[in-house]
C-alpha cells in the first residue's frame, strides 16, 4: 500500500511473539519459579480502569488514495455508536509544510480540554491513523501520503511524553496500515496499547478489493455492542480479531508499550432498566475451550523438573478464569522443565505485556492430534467469573 516502498508478502502464520516488544520484561528462558509466580499475579492483579472522559483523534491524507476517508467515515461511527466519542478527524493537506505538527498540535489541545474538564481524573485517548504505511532507512513506521510526505510514529509517540501529557490518561493507537507492527516503544508512565493492522513485514489488506482491519475492527466492536456487553476490553478485542482472520488475512498485532493496566472501553446503548437481558452463557468447567484458537507456548523453569512442574501446575489452577491456559505436556532437561502451555489470544496478550513470552512454538486450533490433552479443572468460586460474563 505504500508508493516508496516495495511490496512485502502477507504470511498466513501468525507471529505474536513480535506483537508485544518491551524490552524489560522477564523472559521465560530458565525462570525461577518464584519470579515467574510474582509476574503472573501481577498480570492478575491488572485491572482496567474507569475512564471518566474518552476522546478520540484520528487522522488521513487528503491526497490518500487507498480508500482511508471511507474506513475513517466507518471509525467514527462505531466510535459514536459504541463507545458515545465524538471523533475529531485531520485531514492532512497535500500542501501542509509540516503535517506532523499539524497532528500533534490538535492532539494536544484534545488532551488540554479532557484535562481542563475532568482535571486529575484518569481519561482515555483514542489515537488513529489509516492510509499508507512505509519504513524508513532505520526501519522505523512512517505514515506517508500519496505524494510521499511522510509523518514518523516516532515523533508522534514522543510528543505523548511532552506537556501536557502529564495529564493523567491512557493511549489506545489504532493503526491501519503497512508495517504497522513496528509501532513499538517501552513507555512505564501510562498504558499505551496499540492495535495495528499488521506485522513489521508485512502490508495491510488493499482497501480497494478487500475487506479491511478498520471494517474488521469496527465489526467486532458492533458485535460485543449487538450481544448487550457493558464493555470491552482491547485485549478481548484482539482475540477476536485473530479468531475471525483466514489465511490471506494479515496478522495483526497488539502493543503493550507501557503499564499493566488493560485498556477497558465502556460500551453505549446498553438495554433500559428493567428490560430482559440476553441469557448468560453457562460458566465452564474447564479451560480452555479446546475448540478455541490457541497460542502454544514454551517456558523453562529453572530447578528440579519434577518438583518445579508439579508447584507450577497447582499454581495455574489458583488463577481466575480469565486467564485461561493449561500445561499441555512438560519434560526434563539438565537443569530445568521445559512444560508446553496452551493460552487463548487474551489471555497470551495479557500475560505477555509482563512476561517476554519466548519461544512462541505457534498457533493451534484443537486437542493433541496424538494424544487428548488434559485440561485443568478449576473450582469457579470466588470472583472467579469468566471476563464475558463480566462483558470484559
Amino acid at each position: 500500500m505504500s508508493p516508496d516502498t516495495p511490496s512485502s508478502p502477507n504470511t498466513s502464520s501468525p507471529d505474536p511473539s513480535s506483537a508485544i516488544l518491551t524490552s524489560s520484561r522477564p523472559s521465560t528462558s530458565h525462570v525461577p519459579l518464584p519470579a515467574l509466580k510474582t509476574t503472573l499475579q501481577e498480570a492478575v492483579r491488572a485491572r482496567g480502569n474507569t475512564y471518566r472522559t474518552i476522546t478520540a483523534l484520528v487522522f488521513y491524507w487528503e491526497d490518500d488514495n487507498t480508500g482511508a476517508k471511507s474506513d475513517v467515515d466507518r471509525l467514527e461511527k462505531t466510535f459514536h455508536s459504541a463507545f458515545g466519542v465524538k471523533t475529531i478527524r485531520v485531514e492532512l493537506k497535500k500542501n501542509d509544510p509540516m503535517p506532523g505538527y499539524t497532528v500533534t498540535d490538535e492532539f494536544d489541545q484534545m488532551v488540554r480540554r479532557s484535562h481542563l474538564s475532568n482535571p486529575n481524573l484518569q481519561s482515555l485517548i483514542i489515537f488513529g491513523y489509516v492510509g499508507h504505511g512505509s519504513m524508513d532507512t532505520n526501519n522505523g513506521l512512517c505514515f506517508t501520503s500519496s505524494s510521499g510526505k511522510k509523518i514518523l510514529w516516532d515523533f508522534l509517540l514522543a510528543r505523548t511524553q511532552y506537556p501536557p501529557s502529564a495529564c493523567p490518561y491512557d493511549l489506545f493507537g489504532f493503526l491501519d496500515c503497512c508495517y504497522s507492527g513496528v509501532a513499538t516503544r517501552s513507555n512505564p508512565t501510562r498504558s499505551i496499547q496499540i492495535l495495528a493492522a499488521c506485522g513489521p513485514r508485512e502490508t495491510a489488506r488493499s482497501r480497494a478489493t478487500s475487506i479491511t482491519f478498520t471494517q474488521r475492527f469496527c465489526r467486532e466492536v458492533e458485535h460485543a455492542q449487538k450481544f448487550h456487553r457493558e464493555k470491552v476490553s482491547i485485549p478481548k478485542l484482539f482475540q477476536r480479531l485473530q479468531e475471525t482472520k483466514n489465511a490471506r488475512t494479515p496478522n495483526p498485532q497488539l502493543g503493550n508499550l507501557g503499564g499493566l493496566t488493560p485498556i477497558v472501553i465502556p460500551l453505549q446503548n446498553l438495554p433500559p432498566p428493567g428490560s430482559p437481558r440476553p441469557s448468560r452463557v453457562p460458566v465452564r468447567t474447564t479451560f480452555p475451550d479446546p475448540d478455541e484458537q490457541h497460542v502454544l507456548v514454551q517456558l523453562t523453569l529453572a530447578g528440579p523438573a519434577k518438583e518445579v512442574t508439579t508447584e507450577f501446575r497447582r499454581f495455574v489452577e489458583t488463577l481466575p478464569v480469565p486467564f485461561k491456559l493449561s500445561i499441555v505436556d512438560a519434560f526434563q532437561t539438565t537443569k530445568s522443565a521445559l512444560i508446553l502451555v496452551r493460552m487463548n489470544w487474551e489471555t497470551w496478550a495479557r500475560i505477555d505485556a509482563v512476561l517476554d513470552l519466548e519461544p512462541v512454538i505457534g498457533v493451534i486450533i484443537g486437542r493433541s492430534l496424538i494424544h487428548e490433552d488434559a485440561l485443568s479443572e478449576v473450582p469457579l468460586v470466588g470472583e472467579n467469573i469468566p471476563f464475558h460474563q463480566k462483558g470484559i
